[in-house]
């Protein structure tokens, strides 16, 4: 009987232990994805700055790749660019839900200064980096389903697709938002 109890203690140790060994952290990302995160965060000789008049579709700006690009030079040294990118990237930062007359009902998100570099910039381009998530009605079901009817959130987002606008005029960034995680 006690040889008995001692296997069943024994498998159940072993159960616990492996169980520990496959969680992942308390933002429900698993631990290499937010390792990875930190690394790329932390990469400062990868540049995420790009010149829109030469780069090409096909090209590499940070992690993520340059499906088309339009530059346009204008007088006075008013310039446009759109720009858009594909490949996934997880980034820290500030999550909004907004109604304002600007935005419209939106999500949004501003990255913080080390998740900042995993975006592509143009390097004429002087604002920070934010953007507003192009599928409204899926951003704002996995909004509410994590942070409820609170106006911001400090989150970690993935995104998978990202559009850059730039003009002189009232237009904003893009991307597809894959997974928001607390």
């Amino acid at each position: 009987m006690i040889m008995k109890n001692k296997l069943v203690m024994g498998i159940i140790l072993v159960v616990l232990l492996m169980g520990v060994g496959c969680q992942s952290s308390d933002t429900g990302m698993p631990d290499d994805a937010i390792n990875n995160l930190e690394e790329l965060e932390n990469d400062v000789n990868k540049s995420n700055v790009f010149d829109p008049f030469t780069t090409q579709e096909g090209d590499i700006v940070g992690d993520m790749k340059v499906i088309s690009i339009t530059a346009t030079s204008l007088e006075n040294n008013l310039n446009t660019v759109t720009a858009n990118f594909d490949g996934k990237v997880a980034a820290r930062g500030s999550i909004y839900n907004v109604t304002d007359e600007f935005l419209g009902d939106a999500i949004y998100f501003i990255p913080d200064e080390g998740s900042s570099r995993l975006f592509p910039k143009a390097d004429i381009d002087e604002r920070y980096i934010w953007f507003v998530f192009d599928d409204y009605e899926k951003a704002i079901a996995m909004y509410n389903e994590n942070f409820g009817d609170t106006v911001s959130s400090s989150a970690i987002v993935e995104i998978d697709h990202y559009t850059i606008n730039y003009a002189p005029s009232d237009v904003v960034n893009q991307a597809t938002l894959v997974n928001i995680v607390e």
